[in-house]
């Protein structure tokens, strides 16, 4: 390593072109490598879910898990899935085989689902979407010591349309309290 040094410091031209080189491939870089904050991260996976309000877990795997199972079990490029069956609602995780198009295997698995004419009749509409990570760009918290909850509430859902209608903006979600009665003697 100490011979590695030595040429450098012998050789100031050596040090100067490779200065040089060095700065010539940051420049390239700079310009040719892709700049993302927050990249597409795609995880070839749909997810297939199925709301029944009301509905224990039993049910909900008795009545809506193993119908979609079922369903989905002849559909082509499918790697492996997941069903979770909890209170009021199923959750379908299926893994696409790399290779294949993952939009035409989420079409195919939302025919699948979508032919399943023995679900409970509270079961709301299956949702088949592909699985995406969304990760939270800006988080703005709207407050005001003059306005009630319910109207700092609507002005809240208001910024929310107006945030929205932004050409750059593609998902605001609001989160906000539940309104309150309160009573007093």
């Amino acid at each position: 390593m100490k011979e590695f040094f030595t040429i450098f410091v012998k050789n100031r031209v050596y040090a100067n072109i490779m200065m040089v080189f060095a700065v010539i491939c940051g420049a390239w870089a700079m310009v040719n490598l892709p700049k993302e904050t927050f990249p597409d991260i795609r995880m070839d996976t749909v997810r297939v879910t199925v709301v029944w309000p009301g509905a224990d877990p039993a049910e909900v795997e008795e009545g809506v898990s193993c119908k979609v199972e079922e369903a989905i079990e002849g559909v082509e490029g499918i790697k492996n899935y997941h069903t979770l069956s909890n209170e009021h609602v199923c959750v379908a995780d299926i893994e696409v085989l790399e290779g294949y198009d993952i939009d035409k295997v989420k079409d195919d698995i939302r025919t699948a689902v979508d032919a399943i004419t023995t679900f409970p009749p509270d079961a709301e509409r299956p949702v088949v979407e592909e699985f995406m990570i969304r990760v939270q760009v800006l988080l703005l918290a709207v407050t005001c010591p003059n306005l009630s909850t319910a109207e700092l509430q609507d002005y809240a859902q208001k910024i929310k349309d107006e945030l929205i209608a932004l050409p750059s903006v593609s998902q605001v979600k609001l989160a906000e309290r539940d309104r309150e009665i309160i009573i007093e003697v």
